[in-house]
């Protein structure tokens, strides 16, 4: 990573990256590097005032994530796996959007992606997710959530809206759906 903004489980913040060539490896030697930020994801839960803000979330889901919408309403969440645009499926997405907020709420995650459904770097963004990994825009939006601070909360949010190609997006309906969906197993 190169933007703080950006940090996430296993990744580390570079100024720059020295010039390789495609599919050239990339060798990382943890020892001696300062930690900046911690993935873990902390219990919480959502200040009641932000229910409504939240719950519009799941309007993300119309045009192009529109694909989404019929495993959503069905909570058939394993259908959601690889699904969707995006070089992490927007299903995908949605999961981990919908896995970060379960598990910040102490609640079990009502999916179980299995090995070869979806892209790589999808998979490993689940497995992170699963295990209570957190990228720092979701992480700081979750403080956000449990605040009384409109700022924080619109900032932290529109960060992620604008967040990839629709992954932000997704992100964000998932999110949405275990801190107000009606149910969520």
């Amino acid at each position: 990573m190169t933007s703080a903004e950006d940090m996430g489980p296993r990744t580390f913040l570079v100024k720059t990256l020295p010039n390789f060539r495609g599919g050239e490896n990339v060798i990382v030697v943890p020892e001696g590097v300062q930690v900046i930020y911690d993935p873990a994801l902390p219990a919480g839960k959502m200040n009641p005032r932000w229910r409504g803000l939240v719950g519009e979330w799941r309007d993300f889901l119309a045009d192009e994530l529109e694909d989404l919408q019929e495993p959503v309403i069905r909570r058939t969440w394993d259908e959601l796996i690889g699904r969707g645009p995006g070089s992490t499926p927007a299903g995908d997405d949605f999961l981990s959007g919908l896995a970060s907020g379960m598990i910040w709420q102490g609640k079990a995650v009502p999916f179980h992606p299995v090995p070869g459904q979806t892209t790589w770097l999808s998979e490993e963004m689940l497995r992170d997710t699963l295990a209570g990994g957190i990228w720092f825009r979701a992480k700081r939006l979750l403080g956000a959530l449990a605040s009384e601070d409109p700022v924080a909360v619109t900032g932290s949010a529109g960060s992620i809206a604008d967040w990839g190609h629709t992954s932000g997006r997704a992100w964000l309906a998932g999110l949405s759906e275990a801190l107000c969906g009606e149910r969520t197993g």
